[in-house]
C-alpha cells in the first residue's frame, strides 16, 4: 500500500479584511479612552496646585508672624514696609501661576490659575483654586476640585 502524503499549502496568516478589522477596533477603543486618560491627568495635576497654595499659605502665615499684616505681592524677599513675600509665583511642577488675590492685616486670598501654555489650560471644571486664610477651599466653576 502506497501512502502519498500530499501537503496541502496551508499557511496561517490574516488576511487583509481581518487586519483592517483588527485596526479599526483598536482605532475605536483608543478614541473612546483617550478623554478619559486626559481628564485623569488633569485632575492628577491639580495637586500641583493644591501643593503651591498650601506652600504659599505657610509662607504668608510665617510672614504674618513678624509683620503687623499679610503680604500682598510675591516677590524675591520678605519685606514688611512693601509687603512682599518671597515665594514662587509659579508652582512647583509649573502647571499653575499663583496670586495674592486680597490680603489685609488679618485676611487674604490666595488663587492658582493654570499657567500659559500648560496643558492645564484644559481643564475646563477646575479653571481656578482657591485657599484663604481659615483655609477655606474653593474652586470654579465647579466646588470638587480640592
Amino acid at each position: 500500500m502506497i501512502k502519498l502524503n500530499i501537503m496541502k499549502n496551508k499557511h496561517a496568516a490574516f488576511t487583509l479584511i481581518e487586519l483592517l478589522i483588527v485596526i479599526s477596533i483598536i482605532a475605536i477603543l483608543a478614541v473612546n479612552a483617550m478623554p478619559a486618560y486626559s481628564q485623569y491627568l488633569q485632575k492628577a495635576r491639580r495637586a500641583d496646585a493644591h501643593t503651591a497654595l498650601l506652600s504659599l499659605q505657610l509662607a504668608q502665615e510665617k510672614f504674618r508672624v513678624n509683620c503687623p499684616n499679610y503680604p500682598t505681592t510675591i516677590g524675591n524677599s520678605n519685606e514688611c514696609a512693601t509687603r512682599t513675600i518671597k515665594s514662587s509665583s509659579t508652582s512647583s511642577e509649573g502647571y499653575y501661576d499663583l496670586t495674592i488675590v486680597s490680603a489685609d492685616d488679618t485676611t487674604y486670598a490666595l488663587k492658582a490659575t493654570p499657567a500659559t501654555g500648560s496643558p492645564q489650560l484644559n481643564d475646563t471644571s477646575c479653571s481656578t483654586i482657591e485657599i484663604d486664610q481659615d483655609s477655606i477651599k474653593s474652586s470654579s466653576p465647579s466646588e470638587d476640585c480640592w
